[in-house]
């Protein structure tokens, strides 16, 4: 198994964009939340997380699986904002 965790590139945003749709997509079905929103975000506002927060993209056997946003919010502490893996991912053991 080779996973990494490598810093988001412009060539992988569109990509990422799609999986976080794909990855919220049952959870929004059944609470229809539009506060949150990764399923309806625009990509504009997508693309400004990536730009103005610490991104990653994980990657699984050099396939795009998911991203990873964080957020600094002090000199020492930094908060996992949003986490998106393709469904076909989730739930696995090793």
């Amino acid at each position: 198994m080779d996973i990494n965790v490598l810093n988001t590139e412009k060539h992988e945003v569109k990509q990422l964009f799609n999986i976080q749709k794909e990855a919220f997509q049952e959870d929004f079905n059944k609470y229809q939340d539009y506060e949150t929103r990764p399923v309806t975000e625009a990509y504009e506002d997508f693309l400004y997380k990536i730009n103005h927060t610490q991104h990653y993209t994980i990657y699984y056997n050099n396939q795009i699986i998911g991203g990873l946003n964080i957020i600094k919010i002090s000199p020492r502490h930094c908060r996992v904002y949003q986490f998106s893996l393709k469904p076909s991912f989730q739930n696995k053991e090793n």
